[in-house]
């Protein structure tokens, strides 16, 4: 390539530089009078058709070139892919990064629970609303606080019980503190405590 671009720029300049001490010799050689004039015009256009030539040349090559449609269309479909991975990748991130905010804003209103954080968010892309909060999951656990609890009998086979309790006192200062924090509606907010059955 480089061989394609410096060759006919050695020729230009080559042919300019002849042109020049040409035009010069020959001016000195024609009188005083109105042939000077057209002498000069003719060089002139000489110069200007030495210049022109490569560019010429170049664009007439350009045109010859194959067209490598079916290379960018695999690029094209390469780069989609891509985009996609990226876009998986971000959201996870933006999920990750939205579920540790959160437990930090109810971190507060849940002292002795152990938090779990669930967020969904339109994954839609081509919607208006892409990324956009749509449910935030939160579960509090009991902490095993390092207390020492009465034994329990263990009976085989059996696992003790546990249950989900979606009413409890406190449960309206956490949905407040994470809808006002993402200004998003109380209703796309679900909390609840799992508590063992005694």
């Amino acid at each position: 390539m480089l061989e394609f671009v410096m060759n006919p720029l050695n020729n230009v300049v080559h042919n300019l530089v002849v042109l020049v001490i040409l035009a010069t010799f020959l001016e000195m050689l024609l009188p005083e009078n109105d042939m000077r004039k057209y002498a000069r015009l003719i060089f002139g256009l000489m110069i200007l058709a030495t210049i022109l030539h490569p560019v010429a040349l170049l664009l007439n090559h350009m045109e010859r070139l194959p067209n490598d449609g079916y290379q960018y269309s695999y690029i094209e479909i390469e780069d989609e892919q891509f985009d996609e991975n990226t876009v998986n990748r971000v959201l996870d991130q933006y999920k990750e990064n939205i579920a540790l905010q959160t437990k930090s804003i109810i971190e507060p209103y849940a002292d002795g629970y152990e938090i779990e954080i669930k967020v969904e968010v339109i994954e839609d892309y081509s919607d208006e609303k892409f990324g956009e909060i749509s449910s935030i999951y939160v579960m509090l656990n009991k902490e095993n606080m390092d207390k020492i609890a009465a034994v329990k009998p263990v009976v085989i086979g059996e696992e003790p019980e546990k249950k989900l309790v979606e009413d409890f006192e406190g449960k309206e200062e956490i949905v407040g503190a994470i809808s006002s924090y993402y200004h998003i509606s109380g209703s796309k907010i679900s909390v609840a405590k799992v508590e063992e059955n005694n």
